[in-house]
């Protein structure tokens, strides 16, 4: 028995070569240095990432650049409508050089320090994104591009005026991906002191309304109607594609998965721009059954062309809890939009009083 053995493992390298036994050396890995849970706290240093191992500097292209996704997930240099972009904030590529800003190798070609024209923008959600054909001496070439998402921290002090965003009502879509991938659905009520940027905000669960009725063919008892994008009958817990489709839910704050919260925190007018950002909270979530813990909210908000206010930016928490289990840090990435006075009934406006935001 030992002979056969021994005579196939011969056979087998003489038809496969010595290259068979050769270990695998995969591609190197980008990752960003001092990053913590997504987050790199200080936007006016240099960005500074690292891959493990020296690679070959002609075949690194990166880009740094908003984090906007369409409801599958893809950049605007992945889908296929020819009207959403990339909002590109660096890029690097060896045949054309360096865009918005100046890129260093370090350490013997295994770390590169990016340091933008401008600073980048603090409280929305980031991505590094290195494309296929990064590669190592004698290492594999990486096939599909790498996303590395972060962002920088809100720091606010709450003494600025602000004439931008005012007491509103807005929807609220969570996508948290790290530890575990869950969407949370929150219409907010936020009142904003105009002379110095102080907001409180009650965070209330949106569910899918249930009134079987509202579709040209009605729905079964244990589904919801969703008009938007297009009309059919839904598991309530299906996915909400872009804020746009908040006219679909209703505020729950009586079934037995309801939850809500208050937030208090500061905003800043900075540039063309307002950046939000609030004190730590804990985010009680009845189903699934997941706690975060320490949790905060930084997004940049914009009008668009038609008024709409509209906000980009990350969760993070600092613990989260998946039942009564501990999982470490989480990150999720924020898109918000504001909504018409009473266009959705029964939001839950924030307490009167609340404790000083320091």
């Amino acid at each position: 028995m030992k002979r056969t053995l021994l005579s196939l493992s011969l056979l087998a390298g003489a038809v496969l070569g010595p290259d068979a036994c050769a270990s695998y050396d995969p591609p190197p890995r980008p990752v960003i240095v001092g990053a913590h849970e997504g987050i790199v706290d200080d936007a006016s240093a240099p960005l500074v990432v690292t891959f493990g191992k020296s690679i070959d500097r002609n075949s690194l292209k990166l880009k740094v650049a908003r984090f906007a996704v369409d409801s599958q997930g893809r950049l605007g240099d992945e889908d296929t409508d020819e009207a959403t972009t990339l909002g590109v904030l660096f890029a690097h590529d060896p045949d054309d050089g360096d865009l918005f800003g100046k890129l260093e190798f370090l350490d013997h070609d295994t770390t590169i320090r990016i340091t933008p024209s401008a600073t980048l923008p603090i409280g929305p959600r980031l991505a590094l994104l290195v494309e296929a054909g990064l590669e190592a001496a004698g290492g594999e070439p990486s096939t599909v591009r790498k996303r590395v998402l972060f962002g920088y921290p809100v720091k606010l002090t709450c003494d600025k005026p602000v004439s931008r965003v005012s007491t509103g009502e807005f929807f609220v879509l969570v996508e948290v991906d790290d530890p575990i991938k869950v969407q949370i659905r929150l219409f907010a009520s936020l009142r904003v002191e105009p002379a110095t940027g102080r907001f409180v905000g009650q965070f209330t669960r949106a569910m899918r309304n249930p009134n079987p009725n509202r579709c040209p063919t009605p729905c079964k008892s244990d589904e919801a109607c969703r008009l938007l994008p297009a009309p059919a009958c839904v598991v309530p817990s299906e996915h909400v594609g872009t804020v746009d489709e908040y006219s679909d839910l209703l505020p729950d704050s009586t079934s037995d998965a309801s939850f809500s919260f208050t937030a208090e925190g500061c905003m800043e007018e900075l540039g063309d721009s307002t950046t939000m950002g609030n004190s730590p909270v804990d985010v009680v979530v009845r189903s699934p059954a997941v706690t975060l813990r320490s949790t905060k909210l930084s997004a940049e908000i914009k009008a668009d062309a038609a008024g709409v206010l509209r906000a980009n930016g990350s969760l993070t928490a600092e613990q989260v809890q998946l039942g009564e289990i501990g999982s470490g840090g989480g990150s999720g990435l924020l898109t918000m939009r504001s909504i018409a006075p009473g266009s959705i009934a029964g939001i839950p406006a924030p307490p009167t009083s609340t404790k000083a935001t320091p």
